[in-house]
């Protein structure tokens, strides 16, 4: 029987020549690459960067910096993932700034393995003017505003740690050579927290609460070095505020336990800058002052995500508390009955666990409850951390030269706020305004001010100014893009 439909053939054609595909991020390496260009960026970069090398070569600075910021944007997991990424389109990527020759993943790895603290501080002090030069403005209204409406805004300093792992080599010391391992030059032994290996590197960053900014990262073999880091942080947190048109006293940094101590809250306080931080300076809790407060504080209920008793006791400020001291803090401690106390930290008394916290924010501008809001919002720090490690993960291991990691490592945040403030050019939003505390009546105010002056110590004399306070409009934190005209909502 015939078939109904008459049959076609069909042809089939194979071939074996490569059609290079375009990596769907090389238009934002352009744009990154062009913005280097008209903001005269590549012009400091070739006069103040310098690397010492043994091999000079063909390749200038340029090359391998372009290369860096190319790999930033990719979000590729390797170098070499990346050299594979770029084989179609090296020729026109390097050609955006004049160069007609793409270098090796070896000549990169050589270049970073040359690299010395002199480079590495000559690009951050470039990283700096630029960031001062196209950061977001935020004197227009972008930050906290207290109960005596007092501007300012909040820095977050954290360490975050990479750690990695080491092989087990079987050694006779007497026959066999030491062992000799790359990551020796980069790594230490240290705390490792959740982290698999043997060794660390450890990276403290800054970063802008309201804008989400980074301001800079150095990172250190080890545990690090806490208080030459701490000191460098906040240097570079007064020159922010300064370029910005604020004064010292309008920023806040936001400090977890590992800074708790008296050498490192010292540092805060010779800079003038305001602080909230968790202390773990327990001894505290055996002074005589520090006992008194206790014994006549007012508990309030500190209300926290699962229902427990914990009691908030403010003891305010305390001048002569000793331990290295030199300013006076106002200390806000957290009570917690023993049984219902679920975390590590604090410290274990009788039957109740003792949180200690510092804070330089007077009674009269933020309540106690609203000073450890305030710091729980450090969780939005490690949300940015988090995001960071998920979009271009500056931990990626480049290079096993200490100085040569932190050179990629600048590179990766000027790429991540050059993201932000394209971000901000193309949407205008409105400054967003958050009510962290209503106004309170004149009623509560009026009992509040009779429990504080009844039970209370009166200020230290270097803060009698603070004495006579009363008004206590509402606390708001504004966040988004201050560089709109519109005010507040």
């Amino acid at each position: 029987m015939g078939s109904k439909y008459a049959r076609t053939g069909i042809e089939v054609a194979v071939g074996t020549e490569d059609v290079p595909r375009i990596p769907a991020w090389f238009g934002e390496a352009v744009l990154f690459g062009k913005y280097w260009l008209d903001s005269g960026l590549v012009g400091y970069l070739e006069e103040e960067v310098r690397a010492v090398r043994g091999r000079m070569g063909q390749y200038e600075v340029m090359d391998f910096v372009l290369l860096l910021i190319s790999y930033a944007i990719s979000e590729e997991r390797t170098i070499a993932d990346f050299y594979k990424a770029i084989a179609p389109i090296k020729d026109a990527l390097m050609s955006q700034w004049g160069r007609n020759r793409c270098p090796s993943a070896s000549s990169l790895s050589r270049f970073l393995g040359c690299i010395q603290s002199s480079a590495v501080e000559a690009l951050r002090s470039l990283f700096e003017s630029d960031l001062h030069r196209n950061s977001v403005r935020v004197k227009q209204g972008l930050g906290l505003f207290d109960r005596v409406r007092d501007h300012s805004m909040v820095f977050d300093i954290d360490g975050t740690v990479c750690a990695v792992r080491q092989r087990a080599i079987a050694c006779d010391g007497k026959n066999d050579p030491p062992v000799q391992r790359r990551s020796d030059r980069a790594c230490a032994p240290g705390y490792k927290g959740r982290k698999r290996g043997e060794v660390i590197r450890n990276r403290t960053t800054v970063c802008v609460a309201q804008t989400s900014e980074w301001l800079g990262t150095y990172g250190s073999a080890g545990n690090g070095e806490a208080k030459r880091e701490l000191e460098r942080s906040c240097s570079v947190i007064v020159r922010y505020l300064q370029q910005q048109g604020l004064t010292v006293a309008h920023g806040i940094v936001r400090l977890d336990g590992l800074y708790g101590m008296a050498g490192l809250v010292s540092v805060v306080q010779a800079t003038g800058l305001g602080y909230i931080l968790r202390c773990r300076d327990y001894h505290l809790l055996a002074t005589t002052t520090v006992k008194r407060r206790l014994e006549c504080a007012i508990a309030q209920d500190w209300q926290r995500i699962e229902q427990s008793a914990s009691e908030l006791l403010d003891l305010g400020y305390i001048e002569d508390l000793g331990r290295g001291y030199t300013a006076p803090m106002r200390i806000i401690v957290v009570r917690t009955p023993l049984k219902q106390h679920q975390a590590k930290i604090g410290k274990r008394m009788k039957d109740q666990a003792y949180e200690l916290f510092l804070t330089s924010q007077s009674i009269a501008s933020l309540s106690g409850m609203e000073v450890l809001s305030l710091y729980r919002g450090r969780g939005g720090f490690e949300q940015r951390l988090s995001e960071e490690d998920q979009e271009q993960d500056y931990d990626r291991w480049c290079s096993w030269n200490r100085a040569g990691q932190e050179f990629w490592q600048i590179l990766g945040q000027w790429s991540w706020n050059w993201r932000l403030w394209m971000g901000y050019q193309q949407s205008r939003a409105e400054v967003r305004q958050t009510v962290w505390a209503e106004c309170e009546t004149e009623r509560e105010a009026v009992r509040d001010r009779d429990l504080i002056t009844s039970t209370a110590p009166e200020l230290p004399p270097s803060l009698q100014f603070l004495q006579g306070v009363t008004e206590l409009p509402a606390v708001n934190s504004t966040v988004g893009d201050a560089s709109s005209t519109s005010p507040p909502r």
